[in-house]
């Protein structure tokens, strides 16, 4: 349902933030980071401002993601590549 979906989005906002080593913080915003699909429905990730800009400092080329999620929870997982 829709709150699942949520929380998938908010877990894979908070996975993403981890992979790249600090989590939410000055150098990190949750609004930065897209949970995007490509046309096969697989998600990909979009960083944008500050949090882009930090991931380029770490040198990470691309991160991948996995999301799951049934009406009473839901996980992601992360990897940044560099």
């Amino acid at each position: 349902g829709k709150y699942s979906s949520f929380a998938a989005r908010f877990a894979a906002k908070e996975a993403v933030a981890k992979s790249l080593a600090e989590g939410v913080s000055k150098n990190i915003s949750l609004n930065e980071i897209e949970l995007a699909n490509m046309d096969t429905g697989a998600p990909f990730i979009k960083l944008y401002g500050k949090t882009y800009n930090f991931s380029k400092k770490l040198r990470i080329r691309e991160i991948k993601i996995s999301v799951s999620a049934t009406e009473n929870f839901a996980v992601a997982y992360a990897v940044a590549i560099i």
